[in-house]
């Protein structure tokens, strides 16, 4: 009986690449800086841009100018992002953490969200799915959309956004084990691992105790993969 070819699962996809040419090509950075930069960005587990505005790199307005050139669309400061309570019921409460993106208008049945990845084709499905208005997107800082939604009251802390991007992505790795796709799921793993270190940080930040973040991350894989 013939041996099925092995298959091979797609490399996940990597949303800053495309950027980081960008901004070589612009002549704002060398490829090696850029390098530099992502090698830091991924140890601390910081998007690209966030990663070069804490380095010095590029100053914030700079930064979003390229970042609204890259993607096409709005590019939202921290201090225009506003706290309008009224907006966030439009979108539920998960999603907003889950994809780290935060309601900035509404102009008729459209609402614009300020995202961190506004390439993210995967979360702008599950956005359109559950939003019932029309989406358009701007791009924003990271830091200043976590600041958005902690002064909007969107979570209470750095722990609970970690448990839920952590616990998203534990999800999608237990569908993927179901449908016979082991490969896939352990991308899932390496991304939860991935959130849960970038919450972790931001706990620190904020005094929370990383130890408890920890012991509530291992209690996910316990509980749903175990």
């Amino acid at each position: 009986m013939p041996t099925p070819p092995a298959t091979t699962q797609p490399p996940a996809r990597d949303p800053w690449q495309g950027f980081a040419a960008h901004l070589v090509a612009a002549g704002l950075l060398t490829q090696a800086g850029v390098d530099v930069v992502r090698a830091a960005a991924e140890g601390g587990r910081d998007p690209l841009p966030d990663a070069l505005l804490k380095r010095g790199e590029l100053d914030a307005p700079e930064l979003l100018a390229q970042l609204g050139d890259y993607f096409g669309v709005e590019a939202i400061a921290g201090d225009e992002i506003p706290l309008d309570p009224s907006l966030m019921k439009h979108v539920p409460k998960a999603l907003l953490l889950r994809y780290n993106c935060v309601p900035v208008r509404m102009v008729g049945v459209t609402v614009t969200l300020a995202m961190v990845d506004p390439g993210d084709e995967q979360a702008l499905a599950e956005l359109r799915r559950a939003i019932p208005a029309s989406i358009a997107t701007a791009v924003a800082l990271e830091g200043d959309i976590v600041a958005a939604l902690q002064r909007g009251g969107v979570f209470e802390s750095e722990t609970e956004r970690g448990d839920t991007a952590y616990n998203h992505v534990l999800d999608q790795a237990r569908d993927e084990i179901t449908a016979g796709k082991p490969a896939t799921a352990l991308e899932r793993f390496e991304e939860a691992a991935a959130a849960y270190a970038r919450a972790a940080a931001l706990a620190a930040a904020s005094h929370e105790s990383l130890a408890a973040l920890a012991h509530r991350g291992r209690g996910y894989c316990l509980a749903r993969l175990g």
